[in-house]
């Protein structure tokens, strides 16, 4: 099966993923995944998690993507992202556990996950030189790969895995897990159309769009959570060093912020827990019309995002898509629709 496209999930690729999108990668002209995500978006060996797309269709025609989580470490020579057998479509159980077909999947983090792809030493195969722990990202984070296929394109995404870090002192350990709460997709809450004259329209995906003339300039404009700094029991975030006992109200039912999150990592360099924020991006797409740039960046501090759009100059119905991403891997997604005239 040929390859596509292949839309890379930041954290987890390297420059050796070379994407083939269409001419404008923000114009879809036929259907394709803009985004894969593991709900929860961080999880332990052996837990259960589910595998959803946003499968962007111009048409609308219900395709359904199948889903597979990659079981084989990449070789040692190897410089892509991932296995080059994990993106091949008929690949065997050694290296595909198949999750079935849909928009939405269920599936279970392989046992040897933290092995594969995670901080602990893998078993050395016959023949083979012993492996060797993968990397952290910069966040501090190891990631099991999804592949989704769609007609002829192969996508690949990732689950942001809970690993225990080797080779650090026990001390920053504990305080580590005191401190660390898994990560939590991050939310569009509100996706808006603004006019030239700063009027805004909030943009559904109902059977009244909003209405735009053609060639019209407008900013879209994407909002979400603003997140807490310091952890307060009664915010109904789980924070760090709140537990049940201490804040039941909170942690009864864990829940982080689907905002820019606050999280602990591990400096190797100070060998210190210390305290970051998530980076917040957008990435937009669109049926018709063009954006100003792919993505945007959010600002420190700042719970919204702003890109420019020009629709088309031809009249009809227009589908726009947006995709935030957080810097731990985790995502959300928002379809709407316009209507030119």
């Amino acid at each position: 099966m040929r390859a596509a496209f292949i839309i890379c999930v930041p954290l987890l690729l390297s420059a050796a993923c070379v994407p083939e999108f269409d001419t404008e990668s923000t114009l879809v002209t036929r259907p394709r995944i803009a985004a894969i995500r593991s709900v929860p978006a961080e999880a332990r060996e052996g837990e259960p998690v589910e595998i959803e797309a946003l499968i962007a269709d111009p048409n609308a025609s219900g395709i359904q993507a199948s889903f597979a989580l990659c079981l084989a470490r990449k070789p040692l020579t190897e410089l892509g992202p991932v296995n080059p057998a994990c993106l091949e479509y008929d690949a065997d159980e050694s290296v595909h556990d198949r999750l079935g077909r849909g928009a939405r999947v269920s599936a279970t983090i392989p046992e040897a996950a933290c092995s594969a792809f995670g901080p602990e030493r893998p078993d050395p195969k016959p023949g083979e030189p012993a492996g060797r722990p993968v990397d952290p990202d910069t966040s501090g984070g190891f990631y099991q790969p999804i592949v989704a296929f769609l007609g002829e394109a192969v996508t690949l995404g990732a689950a942001r895995l809970r690993c225990d870090l080797a080779g650090i002192p026990r001390a920053a350990t504990v305080e580590l897990n005191q401190r660390y709460r898994n990560n939590e997709n991050p939310s569009i809450d509100e996706l808006e159309l603004v006019h030239a004259d700063g009027s805004a329209e909030p943009l559904t995906d109902g059977d009244d769009p909003v209405t735009v003339e053609r060639g019209e300039r407008v900013t879209v404009r994407v909002r979400w959570a603003e997140c807490p700094s310091e952890s307060e029991c009664g915010d109904g975030i789980c924070g760090a060093l709140e537990e049940a006992a201490n804040c039941e109200a909170d942690c009864a039912t864990p829940k982080g912020c689907t905002g820019a999150e606050r999280f602990a990592f591990y400096d190797a360099e100070s060998q210190s827990v210390v305290d970051r924020v998530e980076a917040l991006f957008v990435s937009y797409l669109a049926s018709g019309g063009t954006f100003d740039e792919e993505r945007s960046d959010a600002r420190p501090g700042e719970s919204f995002s702003t890109n420019g759009w020009t629709a088309p100059r031809e009249p009809g119905p227009v589908r726009l898509w947006g995709v935030l991403r957080d810097s731990r891997g985790g995502s959300g997604f928002v379809s709407a629709s316009v209507e030119v005239r």
